[in-house]
């Protein structure tokens, strides 16, 4: 018999991927070189490397609120969806999001994040999500691990390793990095992927 799991994911930079949208938004706006690789972490450090940090901050509420719908889904982590669905799992989406953002136009960030959800069909049948019911938008990091905690997740995937190995992370929960350049440690093991991720969590309740 198949061990029901409760299974946490982080949002951005997790199931959203803006690498690309990011990029191609300080390329329009001159902020970067145009040899800049596809990488949310290289456009970061040129941006700050040519001009400061606010500069960055700035791009990101753009992107992060006006241009959301320009974001990319994960690759492999609709298989992720219809395999927690077919196995009997619970999935929580538990995100660090403020509703409004703190620079720019004041877009409803949590409403926007749903609907991209929505429009990547997240919310399907195949799925095991539900918009009110497993989806969590918390004001400030603590909030967010009480919510992992609240929720019993047996396993967390998120793409900060510094939030993976705080102090205050719940010890009971199992974490996965979620980076293209993931690696382990003693706090959480690394995935490149969502293909990963999904052969780790299969390893781990299928045997």
């Amino acid at each position: 018999m198949l061990r029901k799991g409760i299974l946490g994911v982080d949002f951005d930079n997790t199931i959203i991927l803006y690498d690309r949208v990011l990029r191609d938004q300080a390329l329009a706006e001159s902020l970067i070189a145009a040899d800049t690789p596809v990488d949310k972490t290289a456009v970061r450090d040129s941006i700050r490397a040519r001009h400061n940090n606010e500069v960055w901050i700035q791009l990101q509420a753009k992107v992060y609120g006006q241009q959301l719908f320009q974001a990319a889904l994960a690759p492999g982590f609709t298989d992720f969806l219809h395999w927690a669905r077919q196995s009997g799992h619970t999935v929580y989406v538990i995100s660090h999001k403020t509703r409004y953002p703190n620079r720019g136009p004041q877009v409803d960030l949590r409403l926007r994040s749903l609907q991209w959800m929505e429009a990547r069909g997240l919310f399907g049948s195949y799925s095991p999500l539900h918009p009110t019911r497993h989806v969590f938008f918390e004001d400030t990091r603590e909030a967010k691990l009480c919510r992992i905690a609240r929720t019993n997740c047996q396993w967390f995937v998120d793409d900060l390793p510094e939030l993976l190995g705080a102090q205050d992370f719940p010890p009971a929960v199992k974490r996965l990095w979620f980076h293209q350049q993931a690696s382990c440690s003693e706090w959480y093991r690394g995935c490149r992927s969502w293909a990963a991720v999904l052969a780790t969590l299969k390893s781990h309740y299928h045997g």
